[in-house]
């Protein structure tokens, strides 16, 4: 026959089920948890993680520039981002939001500010072109 567990029984306990409560990891030195230097680390590391994700960022924007200049060369077959004289490449430096600024710019450099004025199309009727039989 075989033999079987008793069903009352539990089992015995491991050392990691004894431990699993307790902190399993120690830190000493500066990373203690009464260390006086301890701030200063959590204080230089949370700058680090705020400069890591500008650092993001920027390369989010970067890209965004790129594929906006790749939209450009692709449908107008212009290459905003190359110098039309000496053929180098160039790096957006700012971003005009404000229609006030471009004005001010555009004044300074002796550019147009004003949008020309076009006439409307004619306008013309949908019943004189027509693809129907022609009336009798």
């Amino acid at each position: 026959m075989r033999a079987t567990k008793p069903l009352g029984r539990k089992p015995p306990f491991s050392y990691y089920h004894q431990t699993a409560k307790k902190n399993l990891v120690h830190y000493y030195g500066a990373l203690a948890p009464r260390s006086p230097l301890r701030p200063l680390l959590v204080a230089k590391a949370e700058k680090e993680a705020d400069r890591a994700a500008l650092r993001e960022k920027i390369d989010k924007v970067k890209k965004k520039a790129g594929s906006w200049a790749a939209c450009l060369a692709r449908v107008f077959e212009v290459y905003p981002l190359v110098c039309p004289r000496c053929g180098l490449d160039m790096k957006p430096v700012a971003v005009i939001l404000n229609d006030k600024e471009l004005v001010r710019l555009l004044t300074h450099l002796g550019l147009y500010v004003e949008f020309p004025k076009y006439r409307p199309a004619a306008q013309t009727s949908l019943h004189e072109h027509a693809c129907g039989p022609p009336d009798e």
